[in-house]
C-alpha cells in the first residue's frame, strides 16, 4: 500500500497532514485482511486476531483476491477518544492538574486533531483500497460471526493511566466539543460510518 500523503486538506485551519500507513492483518489462508484504525478496537483487533487467530501483519501488496475489512467509529466518539488519548498523558504530567486542557479552546482542540494518527479522519486509512469492508465498533459481535471467531467479549484498553485522570480528561473534552463541527469536519467519515455494517 502506498504512503498517502494529504497537503492542507483543511484549509479552515490551514493543517498540513502526516501521512498514514497501516500494514494489514492478514488471515493464515490469506484470503481476509483486516486494517487497524486509531481507537476502534484496533488494539482488542489485532490481540485477537494476530495473538489468538494466527494472522500476521503483510507489507503491501495484499494478496490478490484478500478482502479487506476494517472498523468504523462515529467520529464525534471518536474525536472525544482520540483527544482525551493525547491529553492524559499531559495531564498526569502536571500532577493531575487538568487546566492546562480547561484553558484550551474547542477551537484549538480541533485545530490539533489532524497532527495525531488517533483523531486523523479515518477515511484517511482505508482510502487506497477501492473494495473494503466496513462495520461499526457498535456490531463488534457481526465481525467475529463473520470471521467465524467466538466472540471474545474482551477489549483492551491498554493507553490511558488509572487514578480517575481518564474520566477527568474525558468529561472536559466531552464538555468542550461540538457535534455539529465534528461531524461538519469529519464528513467524510460520517458518511462510512452511516454505510458501514
Amino acid at each position: 500500500m502506498p504512503i498517502i500523503i494529504r497537503e492542507n486538506v483543511i484549509p479552515k485551519y490551514g493543517k498540513r497532514a502526516a501521512y498514514v500507513q497501516i500494514y494489514p492483518i492478514i488471515s493464515p489462508d490469506k484470503s481476509l485482511g483486516y486494517l487497524s484504525n486509531p481507537k476502534v478496537g484496533s488494539s482488542t483487533m489485532s490481540t485477537v486476531l494476530e495473538h489468538d487467530s494466527g494472522w500476521e501483519k503483510m507489507k503491501p501488496p495484499i494478496p490478490e483476491g484478500c478482502l479487506v475489512f476494517g472498523l468504523m467509529r462515529h467520529p464525534y466518539e471518536r474525536w472525544i477518544s482520540g483527544t482525551a488519548e493525547h491529553w492524559d498523558p499531559i495531564i498526569t504530567r502536571n500532577n493531575n492538574n487538568p487546566e492546562p486542557l480547561i484553558s484550551t479552546s474547542f477551537e484549538q482542540l480541533l485545530t490539533a486533531s489532524f497532527e495525531d494518527r488517533h483523531t486523523q479522519p479515518q477515511a484517511w486509512n482505508f482510502d487506497s483500497y477501492t473494495n473494503i469492508k466496513l462495520f461499526k465498533i457498535e456490531t463488534l459481535y457481526k465481525v467475529w460471526e463473520w470471521l467465524g471467531i467466538e466472540n471474545p467479549k474482551r477489549h483492551m484498553r491498554n493507553h490511558l493511566t488509572c487514578g480517575g485522570v481518564r474520566d477527568i480528561v474525558w468529561n472536559i473534552i466531552a464538555e468542550k466539543a461540538k457535534r455539529k463541527e465534528i461531524e461538519e469536519l469529519y464528513n467524510e467519515d460520517l458518511e462510512l460510518w452511516n454505510n458501514a455494517i
